[in-house]
């Protein structure tokens, strides 16, 4: 059985083709398999009851997809429905989004391959602009022949060929390889900080502006800023942030936990990525 390594970058596209995947848990099924790692750790401070206050029904799957990628993704993967190539559906999808075209993503043979630190540049154009499906084709075509500018310039140049007061949107996102772990530190770590971390979540519950955060804590941390568009000089707009911040940085921490405990090398079997569309590095 070969087993080759992926990227923190590549673990983060698994996490993300599995978004829009089901499963056939149930909510309290799920909180029970997410916190299943933690009996007796949190005492009073169950995390089954926090992650039940502050967490939707699909945060919970994806938590419990990312356990299962890390754990046994070969049984997720016969436990989901619908297409199995998940990253080749994923990567048609981002080419409607993005205009560089994005390739599959590699696997390595080699831990220490050059490529495991390539990062990922794109550009994003907003649906602000309005754009029909033949501009759209033509912009991503003009972009792709200007991108020798300057992001700024290209993006000044871009607004004035389609007379679009909206912005371009840069991505940047930096691979950094294998993460390494000290499983103790972890450990010692995660537990007093995500307790701390959820008490202070209790407390935006339960303060000045509880109603307010009562009413977002499901909201899904990456469209929180769209949806608050309108309220940035609210009274309430930071402390919504904030909170959500917090959800989101403790959502981070169990990751990681679930990482140095189940595969923290980012290893797989070779013919399980190439079943998702996963292709080999040339480089390695």
């Amino acid at each position: 059985m070969s087993m080759v390594h992926i990227t923190n970058a590549s673990f983060r596209m698994i996490s993300k083709s599995l978004r829009f995947k089901k499963t056939n848990l149930s909510r309290e099924e799920l909180l029970e398999n997410i916190s299943s790692d933690f009996v007796n750790d949190f005492e009073d401070n169950s995390l089954y009851n926090n992650l039940k206050t502050f967490y939707n029904n699909n945060e919970l799957k994806d938590f419990y997809f990312i356990k299962m990628v890390l754990k046994d993704f070969e049984s997720l993967l016969d436990e989901i429905s619908g297409n199995k190539a998940i990253i080749s559906e994923f990567v048609t999808k981002s080419n409607s989004m993005y205009a560089y075209n994005v390739k599959a993503p590699a696997y390595h043979k080699d831990s220490n391959c050059q490529w495991m630190k390539q990062d990922f540049h794109n550009i994003i154009i907003p649906n602000e602009c309005r754009l029909n499906q033949e501009k759209y084709e033509k912009a991503t075509k003009w972009i792709n022949e200007y991108k020798h500018l300057a992001f700024e310039e290209l993006n000044a140049k871009f607004k004035i060929e389609f007379e679009c007061d909206c912005d371009l949107e840069e991505v940047n996102r930096s691979n950094s390889g294998d993460l390494a772990f000290d499983n103790q530190e972890i450990s010692i770590k995660f537990y007093s900080k995500v307790k701390k971390n959820f008490t202070q979540m209790r407390f935006f519950m339960d303060g000045e502006f509880a109603d307010k955060v009562g009413n977002m804590k499901y909201a899904s941390s990456y469209g929180l800023k769209n949806t608050l568009k309108n309220n940035q000089n609210d009274p309430y707009y930071n402390t919504i942030i904030d909170f959500h911040t917090m959800k989101e940085t403790t959502r981070s921490m169990i990751i990681n936990y679930y990482k140095s405990k189940y595969n923290v090398d980012l290893t797989f079997k070779q013919t399980l990525l190439d079943s998702i569309g996963f292709r080999q590095c040339i480089g390695c």
